[in-house]
């Protein structure tokens, strides 16, 4: 920025000292477009999973697994995320904004929540509905996530005992 028009050469010539794979994330993340593209460097998605407290216990190494699969979703307010009876097949994690949770116990979802974590304690069809009031969130596939999770015990343990917390805590 204090370089001015140049400052994207000074930036690249700094980050070639770096391990390319670093020097690639920081500069995608650093010379972003503005607040509305979606991307998300890959650093950036572990931050915001281990930032939740559905995720937080998972170290770096597991993050790294776990955003492999997660995919960023922005949703525009009065959007429907899920319905009663869609396939419960992701688990949503908030970075900012808010979503809505209609079902036997309305809540709310803001960022660092986790919701739609059902489909892990076996659920099929989701039970409530997801409506955003705004809201960008990181979508973890159940399919992959159970695949890690079934080659490192640490991701199944805090995956599997936070799903039941959840579940524990809305009954």
């Amino acid at each position: 920025c204090d370089a001015g028009p140049d400052g994207t050469r000074v930036l690249r010539d700094e980050l070639d000292r770096l391990d390319p794979g670093i020097a690639a994330e920081v500069f995608t993340a650093v010379t972003r477009h503005g607040a509305d593209d979606p991307a998300l460097t890959h650093v950036e998605k572990i931050h915001y999973l281990r930032r939740s407290s559905f995720f937080s216990r998972l170290g770096i190494q597991e993050g790294h697994v776990v955003a492999k699969s997660a995919a960023a979703r922005r949703y525009a307010d009065g959007d429907t995320v899920f319905d009663r009876g869609d396939c419960a097949d992701a688990l949503y994690c908030v970075i900012d904004g808010v979503v809505e949770l209609g079902g036997p116990v309305p809540r709310a979802a803001s960022a660092g929540d986790v919701f739609g974590e059902t489909g892990l304690r076996g659920e099929y069809l989701r039970a409530e509905r997801a409506v955003s009031r705004g809201v960008r969130v990181l979508a973890v596939a159940n399919a992959p996530l159970l695949v890690e999770a079934r080659n490192h015990p640490r991701i199944a343990a805090v995956v599997f005992r936070n799903a039941l917390d959840l579940e524990a805590r809305s009954a």
